[in-house]
């Protein structure tokens, strides 16, 4: 494998030229030790520990914290009456802490609840109350008659919970059947089965409805602001994947040619970022269910920009199946002089659509308008292929001297070369012209500057 380039550091001082016997690796670890020393040297203690204390407070910014913070307010609220003297009794005697458990149970870190999942729940958790208490009352408790009732009312909540696109609901209807069947029959009827059943039944609707409530007030989950930042990291990962197909399958050097687990690698990546665009579709869903305010939600821009960030991806594809076949360094492996004479125009050609796709990410995922002008990666693949076009021409003529010279014909390899070789073009041009689509999308979502 090649060695990278790594830049000298630039507090590094010219020094003598290294043994001969110390390898390019060893004298680039050299160099790095030294900067790592130089770094720590240079950066008091207080830079260092506001570094560590920004990390912190980034990582407290994270979903998971403000969901901990969700449940901590909730729980500390409906906890009050258990450490007041007055209600002690009743807390414990009518176990109101199981309003805490559903609280617990319902929260969730991501998504939150919309005015029929609260009617929905809170009407399971009642329903299932209410059946838990007939199931005791019809025979005084008989196991026999208690499994009937079971069977009728669990089996449907069970289905909803397991199979269902609203398994919350189906989870606190089994819940408050259990707890006021079984509590009913543990209480042995003192105090009476209406009361086990009003109080649990009430403690559970509390639950339910503070759960959603804290969800709807506190970092409420927006499924079109959701859509908005999974669209930029799908720009993002098209961007690692572009990169890598670039630099694994295109301008690889020689005898790095990508093996089997080069490409199991990136077809895993693949199918992974097909299952994305699956949930963002998904994701595109859910704003239907949404009240704006402002104005109404548009989704028309967000099902292209989904459409072209997908037609990308699947030309990235085709660009990396290609290149198994057709081997895109003939030039490089032809001539030398015309491989470095490329090299600035390959460069400018990728470096303009990772810019594009990181500009257009930034710009989805900031809310901020896409600049007016943008590096041009059409221009940039024009102007590669023109090059490509004109070191072809000098050396087809070269070539088909040789062929005459030699007698030799052309084989079905060559003609299935020049398929891989149409496609391989094809393929990174229909990038190129996703990449403008992507543009203009992104535009009519969050705006142009300038």
């Amino acid at each position: 494998m090649a060695n990278i380039y790594k830049p000298l550091p630039r507090h590094h001082e010219k020094e003598k030229d290294p043994d001969p016997g110390i390898t390019r690796a060893e004298t680039l670890g050299k160099y790095e030790e030294e900067e790592d020393v130089a770094m720590d040297r240079n950066s008091p203690k207080q830079k260092r520990f506001r570094y560590k204390l920004w990390s912190v407070l980034h990582r407290l910014q994270g979903f998971e914290t403000r969901h901990a913070l969700k449940i901590i307010i909730v729980t500390s609220l409906l906890s009050v009456p258990a450490w007041l003297e007055q209600s002690r009794g009743w807390w414990n005697q009518n176990e109101s802490w199981w309003g805490v458990i559903l609280v617990w149970v319902m929260a969730h870190p991501r998504i939150g609840g919309n005015f029929q999942d609260l009617i929905t729940r809170a009407l399971c958790a009642v329903l299932g109350a209410v059946w838990g208490g007939l199931a005791y009352g019809a025979r005084n408790g008989n196991p026999y008659v208690m499994a009937a009732f079971a069977a009728i009312y669990m089996i449907p909540m069970i289905y909803r919970f397991t199979q269902s696109q609203h398994p919350r609901s189906g989870i606190v209807g089994c819940i408050s059947f259990i707890v006021v069947s079984l509590g009913a029959k543990a209480a042995d009827g003192l105090p009476s089965v209406a009361h086990i059943a009003w109080t649990r039944g009430t403690a559970f609707v509390v639950g339910v409805v503070a759960a959603v409530v804290v969800n709807w007030i506190l970092w409420p989950f927006v499924a079109r602001h959701e859509l908005r930042k999974a669209l930029s990291g799908m720009m993002i990962y098209s961007s690692i994947i572009y990169r890598g197909v670039v630099a694994k399958y295109v301008y690889y050097d020689q005898g790095d040619k990508p093996g089997k687990d080069d490409i199991e690698i990136s077809e895993m990546l693949e199918g992974r970022l097909r299952e994305g665009f699956v949930r963002i579709r998904q994701l595109m869903a859910l704003t239907r269910h949404e009240i704006r305010l402002r104005a109404p939600f548009n989704p028309l821009p967000y099902s292209a920009l989904i459409d072209s960030t997908e037609r990308f991806f699947e030309y990235l594809v085709s660009v990396r199946q290609s290149s198994l076949f057709f081997h895109p360094h003939y030039i490089s492996d032809s001539n030398e002089q015309a491989a470095e004479s490329l090299l600035a125009y390959r460069r400018d050609a990728v470096a303009a659509i990772l810019m594009n796709l990181y500009v257009l990410a930034g710009a989805l995922r900031g809310d901020r308008k896409v600049p007016r002008y943008l590096p041009s990666a059409a221009l940039a693949r024009k102007r590669l292929l023109d090059k490509m076009a004109e070191i072809e021409a000098e050396q087809a003529q070269t070539r088909e001297v040789e062929r005459v010279q030699s007698g030799a014909s052309e084989g079905e390899g060559r003609k299935w070369s020049q398929i891989y070789s149409y496609s391989y073009s094809q393929s990174l041009t229909g990038c190129v012209r996703q990449l403008e689509a992507l543009i203009r999308y992104t535009k009519e979502i969050v705006g142009e500057q300038g």
